[in-house]
């Protein structure tokens, strides 16, 4: 019992970002099926915390189509998108093309599952 408690201490002392920080992760689809995509060509993710817009979190899905991400401050962040090297847009209209999807992260773990579809050329993000 004494190691388990010092194993752990340990390990929130080494890794203090994991233990302390909120998981956003989830699973995008295009077509109802999972992008499973070549490494180069998968979809990249970026997390920007409102509370700290000069930290970014990034990363790209990984061969069943899952990202995950560990993103210490709480509160709400900005997810932005890009698919095939090109951005992924939430909104679309005549005036103005909007990138940006609101996201909130926890000191929990919090799921946001996407899907993308391609409307007249340009990739729209949907949520599940």
């Amino acid at each position: 019992m004494k190691i388990a408690i010092m194993f752990i201490l340990l390990l929130t002392t080494l890794f203090p970002t994991i233990v302390y920080s909120g998981e956003i992760y989830g699973c995008i689809k295009k077509g109802g099926k999972f992008i499973k995509e070549k490494k180069e060509e998968r979809v990249k993710i970026k997390i920007i915390p409102k509370s700290n817009k000069e930290k970014t979190y990034s990363t790209d899905t990984d061969e069943y189509g899952i990202y995950r991400l560990y993103v210490p401050e709480t509160g709400s962040c900005i997810l932005n998108m890009e698919y095939q090297k090109r951005p992924v847009y939430t909104s679309v209209s005549k005036e103005e093309k909007k990138l940006d999807f609101l996201v909130y992260s926890y000191k929990g773990s919090v799921q946001y599952d996407f899907f993308i579809e391609e409307k007249d050329g340009e990739y729209l993000l949907r949520r599940k």
